[in-house]
């Protein structure tokens, strides 16, 4: 299967982890397939990945040039958002099916069983609510897409609606193209077949992190999002055991460590000094 992220160089950190989580056993049999936004992520990735001599990875360069860790609802995070569903929309229109993730997707188990659950299913997304499962706010960084015809139209119906929302991002996008369909439900959209993943196996960052529902043995995704900016990102991530790329030079690494090794060490005082009632 043919797994598809898009990142530059303010995502390199995420895009390692990537790469490394690539390296499990369950999924050296995929591809993943990287495509960089600017040369400098490009080259520093290439050089890494000779060196290590991954054999499961397709590095390509589009070189838009920015650079930046965008953080959500910036100018440059809408446009790369944005930008994203266009590379998407290509990647799935040279493949049989193709699963985008975010950098900051991470396995734990392969997610091909599942996708071979709903053969007859067009687009499967991770859920975003709890409450409102099927509702119009789906995941657009983490899903997976077959190639058809009724797939590839309702991407290009999407990107083309887009236009007018320059300060919107590819979700929110989605949500409007949604709601302007009269679509509550998704599985109701005519002339495709939508779904979703189990909420508790493909997890977003409000159960994965928040109701720590990554330790679940079911799960086979996370997805740091619902954190914004860097650091909040790779310390969600770290407290799931979902980061695997240390750079010894990452001021925000360390902070994150440090962070994370302080709320455990007063965790096991606090139950260590617990007397209960009697």
């Amino acid at each position: 299967m043919i797994f598809l992220t898009v990142g530059n160089f303010g995502y390199l950190e995420f895009t390692k982890n990537n790469i490394l989580n690539f390296q499990k056993p369950f999924l050296q049999k995929h591809q993943l397939h990287i495509v960089c936004l600017d040369s400098t992520s490009f080259k520093i990735l290439r050089r890494w990945i000779g060196k290590k001599q991954f054999r499961n990875i397709t590095l390509l360069d589009r070189e838009i040039e920015i650079e930046d860790f965008s953080k959500y609802g910036s100018p440059n995070f809408n446009f790369l958002t944005r930008h994203k569903l266009k590379v998407i929309r290509e990647f799935a229109a040279q493949h049989q099916g193709l699963f985008y993730l975010d950098g900051d997707v991470v396995f734990f188990g392969d997610p091909e069983p599942f996708i071979l659950q709903k053969p007859d299913k067009d687009i499967i997304f991770q859920s975003e609510s709890l409450a409102d499962p099927y509702g119009t706010w789906q995941c657009t960084g983490c899903f997976y897409i077959q190639n058809n015809l009724r797939s590839l139209s309702f991407l290009d119906e999407v990107i083309k609606s887009s236009s007018p929302f320059a300060d919107k991002n590819d979700q929110e996008i989605l949500q409007i193209y949604l709601k302007r369909n009269h679509i509550h439900d998704i599985r109701k959209f005519p002339n495709i077949h939508l779904d979703i993943f189990d909420p508790s196996v493909f997890q977003n960052g409000k159960v994965a992190i928040d109701l720590m529902w990554a330790k679940l043995p079911n799960c086979v995704s996370v997805h740091a999002n619902y954190r914004i900016g860097k650091r909040p990102k790779i310390k969600g991530l770290m407290l799931c055991s979902a980061w695997f790329y240390f750079d010894p030079s990452s001021g925000v690494q360390w902070r994150c460590q440090i962070e994370l090794l302080l709320k455990r060490t007063k965790k096991f005082f606090n139950n260590l000094l617990y007397v209960p009632k009697l």
